[in-house]
């Protein structure tokens, strides 16, 4: 029975391991900063639908100046590249449909990494302050969780997208 139990831990370690090298060497949303190979990994086009996943995992590896919070008007309406930032680290974390509960725990994750922005752009829609409005599919707030990455790196559904 011991060796059962043993095999069975080895088995199940090996195919962690191998889930989590699978997701990391392909990256699928974009968060891991592994080496990109044109014709293998290059193309992320599940960032689009899993944006949450995206924005939030590099927000909190960097240390913006000057952060855009807000819906899809500001997520396409302000360019974080536009002259009027000067040469600030402008970040635009702004995700459409971005619930009010979302922009919070935004700048709470900031002020707890203590990389509090000089300057916030808060678009605020009316819309998304209702109260009882459903919020996004893609919606978590397991997604500012310090351990997100590493959950992800193991996760089935990390590795369905990697073999997208």
């Amino acid at each position: 029975m011991k060796n059962y139990s043993a095999q069975l831990v080895l088995l199940s370690t090996a195919i962690l391991i191998v889930f989590a090298a699978i997701n990391w060497v392909v990256d699928p949303y974009w968060i891991y900063d592994t080496p990109e190979f044109e014709h293998f990994n290059a193309r992320k086009p599940l960032v689009v639908t899993n944006m949450r996943i995206f924005k939030i995992s590099k927000l909190l590896s960097t240390k913006p100046e000057v952060l855009i919070i807000g819906s899809s008007r500001e997520f396409s309406g302000i360019d974080p590249k536009h002259p009027c930032f000067g040469k600030a680290r402008v970040f635009n974390a702004a995700i459409p449909a971005q619930p009010y509960t979302e922009s919070k725990a935004i700048l709470n994750s900031l002020f707890l990494k203590n990389a509090i922005p000089k300057q916030v752009v808060f678009g605020m829609l009316f819309e998304n302050s209702q109260i009882g409005k459903s919020v996004p599919v893609d919606y978590s707030l397991d997604n500012f969780l310090p351990t997100q990455k590493y959950k992800l790196l193991v996760s089935l559904s990390t590795l369905e997208s990697s073999l997208k």
